[in-house]
């Protein structure tokens, strides 16, 4: 038997962890176009001084 989208455990709660175009980017998917990590983005989000500024930079533009 072939699992269905309904049996996918990335979709369950109706959301899949992909971000589609004009949903709202969470904080996942920014770290993946940053190349940094989610604690990363969350320390950017929440003007941590220990962030260097090209990292924040490329956050910012994620």
């Amino acid at each position: 038997m072939t699992p269905s989208a309904a049996d996918d455990p990335a979709t369950k709660g109706g959301r899949s962890r992909r971000n589609f175009a004009g949903a709202r980017p969470v904080m996942a998917d920014v770290a993946h176009l940053a190349g940094v990590s989610k604690q990363t983005v969350s320390r950017v989000l929440n003007d941590h001084p220990a962030v260097r500024p090209e990292t924040r930079e490329a956050v910012l533009a994620a």
